[in-house]
């Protein structure tokens, strides 16, 4: 899936920001440098229930979804920058790989 670099100050907010997302995820380039690959909308599900909603987030049409139990947060993520044969709004991208 790549390599997270969270806004950890948006992960307290439980608004989604369309434009704002609260994670760039990178991975390795064939060069061995660290490309940008998509971004990650997350949301504390505890957080965003607190608030008040009572059905998912959704962003560009797309709801995002607990794709880990323990951490229990709302997640999607969109690689706008590598190409994923699984779709633009996949969780994994089968063609990246970090070691």
């Amino acid at each position: 899936m790549g390599y997270h670099y969270f806004n950890w100050a948006r992960m307290d907010d439980p608004s989604i920001v369309q434009d704002d997302p609260e994670v760039l995820v990178y991975h390795t380039a064939a060069d061995g440098t660290l490309q940008l690959g998509a971004v990650e909308w997350v949301v504390p599900k505890t957080l965003w229930e607190q608030a008040g909603n009572s059905n998912p987030p959704v962003v560009f049409g797309h709801s995002l979804h607990v794709l880990n139990p323990v951490l229990n947060w709302y997640v999607a993520h969109a690689w706008v920058w590598t190409h994923n044969p699984s779709g633009m709004f996949a969780d994994w991208n089968p063609d990246v790989s970090c070691p």
